[in-house]
């Protein structure tokens, strides 16, 4: 089955509703919407793994898209090569080597050819043997067909004609639409706009292969009947055909999706060839799964009974192969917590026992994790905006994710999303540009307009997880800015059985019910947001100074950078020096700076970032707070000075914003440690800042540490006990980024030796 790629991407998150569980359970047969424009009965197993994956040996199929199938196709015998180590992948192909590919596959694929009977082709005599029974077989089978009395065997074979062929194929496979994948005639797509001058057989082979997944188009819409097929395209073609039926290779296979929820019980399909690739009835199968794949087996390869789930014996109550070779039923108990589940399975007779050296088997790694509760919305909108401008394009991501905020590939999952315009007054109270735009409005498209209603629409998500949607609003009176505003309200919620939960705009207020915001304007542009930053959150203290720097970002409300603003910094702490070792904040004789006394004035860049680098002498354990504040004046005091400040020039500052970040000076941690206050959890250089009363303290852990997570709270997520560094470091993240500060607060305790090489003991205890 193709891999579901799971992303990780960092967004910052604007809305998290409650999704009802039965929306992500899988059907085993698809409910399938008329005319849907995607391939809707894809093969839910492959015929090219296990030992069809093997290197072939040609020599010219390097880098090929289709490289992988061409092995495939000579695991099977169906394709030889032209010569000695040699596919041809851009030769293309005839109608006779057609031929003794499908014949060739029949048997793979599990349909009987008669005996080779002449069916009075007569253009076909001075051909091989073999391709002559292999061209009277597949015309018996009706796989292929001749015309007038003749096969046409040096004809090339066109997209169209692979089409029909494939078509015919999966016909006499007995792969139906109708029986195997619940598709009505009239809920085949026709995608195609370039096909309706084809041949009727030709014209609904190629929309069928469509819904199966085998045929694609060169472009969205075009399927280019008339060009000629490559052998390397043939492979592509048949291998996804193979994929539909009974085809698997010689020897025992497992397949099953590569993912599942954690403690869920888990399919996987076994299956059973001979070297023939013909199945094998009546095989008893066991299954071993393990967590610890390294820690699963002795070195003389047995199995270690605490590590692995499973006898590792066959006995007669293992699961035993159909007639078609395959197993019915097989789970696998994925892990509670999240993970990798190594699943291994393997046949012989009663009584048999594995060993890893010896045994042949067949192998799978499912990653388990935590399953699907809510929708993440994310948008492209600039940080810390407050607005966008007439004419902007805003495109929201609706992400499914499980409860760490993962984001979960979950296909068809459905989201409800309402939306509503609403036009306000413009800016001076007269509500005189309003008439053009209703109350209400419906969201047609993408665009927005000016009707009487509000639109509601199901949407699923891809195979990501993933829904994505756009919106535009324009000037309702053109380009005249009389302080117009259109908001757009978005209500997101699951499907059936709907629950809204609380939603942030994307300015960070709380909506509440009311959904997710934008609002469009034609205000002129203003300072409106002021943002800190620093090179670094803490330092070791010192004796010698150590500099950081602070950036203070200015933004309008439309999130572009505001140049040439004078801001303020300060810090309430002082060097333990004299005045030649002043750094930022404070004056020479030692006095801190403050909001109501800033000591220094940095100009915002064309980024609108003003940035202040300071040297800063900590002996001891402190916490620093860094300030900065800005004002914006009009008149006699736009140069915003300090009289401006302190007296009414008839020019008051319009803004006067500040903001501070706190910075640490950390001592070195020893011997037992402990605090409900982490300050700072730097996995990137393995550091935790503490904030006990006597100071922040510093502490470095390594792999070689030892971790414990303990639960003193009920319904504690996750795992508990002796844990792994990974398991250590998120279940700090969720401290550092919690404000709790209180005798029932999670609480991180240590053990620091004196020695780095020292094993420290870390403990997080889980209170609340």
């Amino acid at each position: 089955m193709p891999l579901i790629a799971r992303q990780r991407s960092r967004l910052a998150v604007l809305a998290v509703l409650a999704l009802v569980g039965s929306l992500l359970a899988v059907s085993a047969v698809p409910a399938v919407a008329a005319k849907d424009e995607k391939a809707t009965a894809t093969a839910m197993y492959s015929a090219c793994v296990g030992a069809a994956t093997e290197d072939a040996g040609f020599t010219d199929t390097g880098g090929n898209f289709a490289e992988d199938a061409i092995n495939c196709l000579s695991h099977y015998g169906i394709t030889q090569g032209t010569s000695e180590g040699v596919f041809s992948p851009n030769a293309g192909i005839t109608r006779a080597q057609m031929a003794l590919f499908m014949a060739r596959a029949a048997g793979v694929a599990g349909i009987e050819l008669d005996d080779p009977e002449d069916q009075g082709l007569g253009d076909i005599g001075n051909w091989t043997d073999l391709i002559q029974d292999s061209i009277n077989q597949v015309v018996a089978a009706k796989i292929m067909s001749g015309h007038d009395g003749m096969f046409n065997p040096s004809g090339s074979v066109s997209r169209a004609d692979m089409a029909v062929i494939l078509d015919a194929f999966l016909m006499a496979a007995d792969v139906s639409l109708k029986d195997d994948f619940n598709v009505m005639d009239d809920d085949i797509d026709m995608p195609f706009s370039d096909i309706d001058s084809v041949p009727v057989s030709a014209f609904h082979a190629i929309n069928r292969l469509y819904e199966f997944g085998v045929a694609t188009g060169t472009t969205a819409s075009t399927f280019t009947p008339d060009m000629l097929v490559r052998r390397d395209q043939m492979a592509a073609f048949v291998t996804r055909a193979l994929a539909h039926t009974n085809a698997r290779p010689a020897g025992i296979t497992v397949q099953g999706m590569t993912m599942g929820d954690t403690g869920d019980n888990h399919d996987i399909a076994v299956s059973v060839r001979d070297m023939n690739h013909q199945p094998v009835p009546d095989a008893l199968v066991d299954v071993i799964s393990t967590t610890k794949p390294d820690e699963a087996f002795n070195d003389d390869g047995a199995c270690v009974s605490k590590n692995v789930t499973g006898d590792c014996t066959i006995t007669t109550g293992d699961a035993a192969t159909d007639p078609d070779g395959n197993t019915d039923g097989l789970t696998v108990l994925l892990p509670e917590a999240a993970g990798t589940l190594t699943v291994k399975v393997w046949t012989g007779e009663v009584g048999d026992k594995f060993d890893k050296d010896d045994t042949s088997y067949a192998v799978i790694e499912i990653d388990a994790a935590l399953p699907a509760t809510a929708v993440k919305v994310t948008d492209n909108t600039k940080k810390n905006s407050k607005n966008l401008k007439f004419g902007d394009t805003v495109t929201y991501t609706l992400q499914v994710v499980n409860t760490d905020g993962d984001p979960v590939a979950e296909k068809d999952v459905e989201v409800t999303v309402t939306a509503v315009i609403t036009d306000t007054t413009d800016g001076t109270g007269q509500g005189a540009n309003n008439a053009d735009v209703d109350m209400n409005t419906v969201l047609t498209g993408n665009q927005l307009r000016s009707t009487t209603s509000t639109n509601s629409a199901v949407h699923k998500t891809d195979a990501a997880g993933r829904i994505q949607l756009s919106y535009t609003q324009d000037d309702p009176d053109g380009n005249v800015k009389n302080r117009d505003e259109v908001t757009l309200t978005l209500t997101v919620m699951s499907t059936p059985n709907a629950d809204t939960s609380k939603a942030n705009d994307h300015d960070g207020g709380d909506t509440g019910a009311a959904g997710i915001q934008v609002i469009w304007a034609d205000d002129d542009a203003v300072a409106s947001t002021l943002t800190l930053s620093q090179r670094a959150m803490y330092h070791e203290t010192n004796d010698d100074g150590v500099s950081n720097t602070l950036m203070a970002t200015l933004i309008d409300q439309y999130g572009d950078p505001v140049r040439s603003v004078k801001v303020k910094v300060w810090s309430t702490v002082t060097n333990p020096t004299d005045g030649d070792s002043l750094g930022l904040g404070g004056s020479a004789d030692g006095t801190a700076g403050s909001a109501a006394d800033p000591a220094d004035r940095r100009t915002t860049s064309r980024k609108g970032v003003a940035t202040k680098t300071y040297t800063r002498v900590e002996t001891d354990a402190a916490t620093e707070t860094l300030g900065a504040q800005y004002a914006v004046f009009t008149g006699e005091c736009e140069d915003a000075t300090t009289a401006c400040n302190e007296t009414d020039d008839g020019a008051s500052p319009l803004t006067v914003t500040a903001e501070t970040v706190m910075h640490y000076w950390a001592e070195s941690a020893e011997g037992d440690v402990s605090s409900n206050d982490v300050l700072v959890a730097d996995k990137a250089n393995n550091t935790i800042v503490l904030g006990p009363t006597t100071g922040p303290q510093l502490l470095t852990y390594k792999a070689g540490d030892q971790f414990t997570i303990t639960a003193n709270a009920a319904g504690v997520e996750g795992p508990t006990g002796a844990v792994t560094m990974e398991a250590f470091e998120k279940a700090l993240s969720t401290l550092a980024d919690s404000t709790a500060d209180s005798a029932a607060a999670d609480t991180l305790s240590a053990v620091i030796g004196d020695d780095e090489d020292d094993i420290n003991t870390f403990t997080i205890v889980l209170n609340s």
